[in-house]
């Protein structure tokens, strides 16, 4: 079976650390399960609340509260009822072109 997704990206801990230093726990646990489910996805995720926050392990509410200061610190983007990311959009389209170069070159014998 074929994935049409690429479930894996490359994490870069010290960049990630040096741009969430300023989020607090709470804050970080959302960032980090946010990035997961759009690698996961492989593009921009639904913008539900409900969804996200039981996916976050918080209520509606609290998401809410969290995902605004996340998009208020430039960390988040929504656009058209979708919550993005730029590092994690960069570094999957880069994945999804590393795993159709392999593809080729195994189609192609080595």
């Amino acid at each position: 079976m074929t994935r049409k997704r690429s479930a894996s990206i490359v994490w870069y801990a010290d960049d990630f650390l040096s741009g969430a230093f300023n989020l607090d726990p709470e804050q970080r646990g959302v960032y980090v399960t946010i990035i997961s489910q759009i690698v996961s996805e492989g593009a921009p995720i639904e913008d539900c609340d409900a969804k996200n926050s039981r996916m976050s392990n918080c209520n509606s509410r609290k998401f809410r509260a969290i995902k605004q200061a996340l998009v208020n610190a430039g960390k988040l983007v929504i656009v058209d009822g979708r919550i993005g990311q730029l590092r994690a959009q960069i570094e999957l389209k880069k994945s999804q072109t590393m795993l159709r170069i392999q593809r080729e070159r195994g189609a192609k014998g080595g």
